[in-house]
């Protein structure tokens, strides 16, 4: 059974840890102020196969990952490593061109890393994207889905380890997780341009590993529509 002074160094060390990476965050902030003159409306993390989107970017400044402290590195084909700065579409926005991922090898705190950077600096809106396997059996190869609530109970939380005010309180509340507002736009946005577009439940595991099919079946009964 540890003792009391085993326990102590253990909870200064987490808390050492934490120090050391909310001081990476801040540098990621200062490295950015420096770079761009404005606050983006928006950050838009763009996943597999979304890549090209980011040469529609306007006058964009253009940072790689290896040049923000804290960033790692992407190992995915089609993941290009690179933070651009820009307008699209009348908006300044921030776009992530890749991402790092936990079944790379990196830890939550690194995989989110980015999105606290950017709470930091000021960003008030994040748009994700990435693609997935259809759990639903009507679901179809280039089908579009808005997630409008999600399953995590097998992975990770990046919330886990000492809680510091800079990343918001220690329970935070998972009803609204995704913006029904948001959502309702998107969904206005679709039926205009009439692309179709559904509204379901997005599970996430570990990975790398596609799921078994006892797993598939698993997700299916929680309510998954997709993985």
């Amino acid at each position: 059974m540890p003792t009391e002074g085993a326990w102590q160094i253990k909870m200064d060390q987490l808390q050492q840890k934490l120090e050391e990476y909310k001081e990476r965050i801040t540098a990621s902030v200062e490295v950015l102020r420096t770079a761009v003159s404005r606050i983006p409306d928006c950050l838009l993390v763009l996943g597999s196969g979304l890549g090209a989107l980011a040469d529609q970017v306007g006058d964009p400044v253009v940072l790689p990952y290896d040049t923000l402290p804290g960033f790692s590195r992407t190992s995915v084909a089609g993941h290009q490593g690179r933070l651009l700065f820009g307008w699209w579409q009348n908006r300044y926005v921030a776009v992530m061109q890749g991402r790092f991922h936990y079944y790379e090898g990196y830890g939550m705190a690194d995989v989110v890393l980015p999105i606290r950077v950017m709470c930091r600096l000021g960003v008030p809106r994040l748009i994700l994207t990435n693609a997935a396997g259809g759990v639903r059996r009507n679901l179809r190869p280039g089908d579009l889905m808005l997630i409008e609530d999600h399953i995590g109970l097998f992975a990770e939380s990046p919330l886990r380890g000492p809680n510091d005010a800079m990343f918001g309180p220690r329970f935070p509340d998972q009803f609204h997780v995704c913006d029904p507002v948001w959502r309702a736009l998107a969904a206005f946005c679709a039926a205009d341009m009439a692309i179709p577009l559904h509204s379901w439940v997005y599970a996430w595991c570990r990975g790398p590993q596609y799921e078994t099919p006892a797993e598939i079946r698993l997700l299916e009964r929680l309510g998954a529509d997709a993985v």
